[in-house]
């Protein structure tokens, strides 16, 4: 059985006070050093978009990544 894969991508929630995880189903498709990050189609272009700016150290994920 396959595993169900959530977007690993941390959005505000609507009151802008706190962090949760998306958690809409996605792929592993974000490197991040050896490994790669699970995102969804809606937040996929999202990441692209900040790491191309520059800004990728202010992402925020579910959890560490270890190699």
């Amino acid at each position: 059985m396959n595993q169900i894969r959530r977007c690993e991508l941390l959005t505000l929630d609507a009151h802008l006070r706190s962090w949760q995880r998306c958690g809409r189903r996605g792929t592993p498709t974000i490197p991040e050093g050896l490994t790669y990050r699970t995102v969804c189609p809606h937040h996929r272009a999202e990441v692209a978009r900040i790491r191309a700016a520059g800004l990728a150290e202010r992402l925020r994920w579910a959890e560490e990544v270890r190699p």
